[in-house]
């Protein structure tokens, strides 16, 4: 909820930037304006999605009977969960790619864990 409310905050003050700057320097110069500051609020709430998920996915293997992810780390990118790190057999390399993918907004996951030995 706080991110929809800061998003509005952020394309309110876009809107803001594009009237003034319409009107101080003409309306080629506020959409150019407007075009990049939309470029820079995509990153930051694609940014803020990566980490929720990022987030979501290391909860729900930490909280996994069975798992020990001590050793696994976590990387999102647009949906897309990469999984790194070691477990101690290939089980658990498949207990972990599994619940890494029931966790909702995950689209795909790699699995690059390596069997470390005992």
């Amino acid at each position: 909820m706080k991110l929809n409310g800061n998003l509005k905050v952020l394309m309110a003050a876009l809107a803001l930037v594009a009237v003034t700057s319409a009107h101080a320097t003409g309306d080629q110069a506020a959409s150019t304006v407007a075009t990049g500051s939309v470029g820079v609020a995509d990153k930051k709430v694609t940014k803020a999605e990566n980490l929720r998920l990022q987030k979501g996915v290391i909860r729900a293997l930490s909280g996994t009977r069975g798992l020990n992810a001590t050793n696994i780390a976590v990387i999102a990118r647009r949906g897309e969960i990469t999984l790194r790190g070691s477990v101690v057999d290939s089980r658990q390399a498949e207990v972990a790619t599994a619940v890494a993918s029931s966790v909702s907004g995950v689209s795909a996951v790699k699995n690059d864990l390596m069997i470390r030995p005992e």
